[in-house]
């Protein structure tokens, strides 16, 4: 109720649906994490084909129970919102499943074992801390605005954001497939292999998401049109929506170099650019947003995604 009332001051809804979805979306969030752990489960085990083939048919049935739960209730927020926590509570059960199925044997029991955190608590503590400072310097734009503008506003912005984010889609999978592969390499000391490999994997994800981001640059009027609808002023939001699009691409283009860091065990090299940007992200959005609005965080994240990847 504090954050539906007193943070995001809805306009049109009642504040008791809205604290209801903020619930619903937060329920996701524990299977989220045992579905993501057990996805990187399998694909350390170099399983990567059944963990696409999980990927592929939930969100083909999220979105098929979206469309249901939307049809059946006029639009209404909550049967989406449960449509889609059920959904993912089967994902993760699902998943769960069959990464023990495809576990190897062991003939030793199960035992907690002190070592392991030993040997491993650190790089876990600096690559855990810098996924964390990522997953907000992706969300910050929305949680700070969500306070800094109307909602209305808002919603547009996070609607074109999101579609925007789109491009990682077609980057996690050259992550997944290389990043098992290059800490195979990295532990037997084939550099000359791993570097090969580097070269034609960083080749092969240009060549997937660059046509796509400048397809989606171009179009970026017809894009805010279509998703916000014609009777919507656009206004400066297809600038903003290929601004995004830029900054994302270039966000994207860092996950394989990335990838080569934690595969030689130096995690403290991405904590460290992580840091930076989400502090300098977080300044400019508070310093810029109360004088240019909704463009000011687009242009800000492409000027630190800019410099992250010279």
């Amino acid at each position: 109720p504090v954050l539906s009332n007193d943070w995001l001051k809805p306009q049109d809804l009642l504040v008791e649906d809205v604290a209801m979805a903020i619930i619903l979306i937060a329920a996701n969030i524990p299977l989220l994490m045992q579905k993501n752990y057990a996805v990187n489960c399998l694909i350390g085990l170099k399983r990567q084909i059944e963990a696409n083939i999980l990927l592929t048919v939930f969100t083909i049935l999220r979105g098929i129970a979206g469309l249901i739960a939307l049809s059946v209730d006029d639009g209404g927020l909550h049967l989406f919102l449960w449509s889609q926590l059920v959904l993912q509570a089967l994902d993760t059960l699902v998943s769960i499943a069959v990464t023990i199925w495809l576990l190897p044997a062991s003939e030793r029991r199960i035992s907690f074992s002190l070592d392991v955190l030993r040997n491993s608590w650190r790089f876990s503590a600096a690559a855990g801390t810098a996924a964390l400072i990522g997953v907000c310097l992706a969300q910050a734009d929305k949680v700070l605005l969500s306070n800094l503008l109307p909602l209305s506003s808002y919603g547009s912005y996070a609607l074109i954001a999101t579609i925007a984010s789109g491009i990682g889609r077609f980057t996690s999978p050259f992550s997944s497939a290389f990043m098992p592969h290059f800490t195979e390499l990295t532990a037997l000391n084939k550099i000359d292999e791993l570097r090969k490999d580097y070269l034609v994997s960083t080749q092969l994800l240009s060549c997937v998401v660059l046509p796509l981001a400048v397809t989606m640059i171009a179009f970026s009027p017809e894009i805010v049109i279509a998703v916000l609808g014609k009777q919507t002023d656009p206004g400066y939001l297809p600038l903003v929506f290929a601004v995004l699009v830029a900054s994302t691409i270039l966000g994207n283009l860092m996950y394989l170099p990335h990838g080569i860091q934690i595969a030689a065990g130096n995690a403290v090299t991405a904590l460290r650019f992580s840091a930076a940007k989400a502090i300098v992200y977080v300044a400019l959005i508070l310093i810029a947003t109360p004088k240019f609005g909704i463009a000011a965080p687009a242009f800000s994240l492409l000027a630190i995604q800019s410099v992250a990847i010279v």
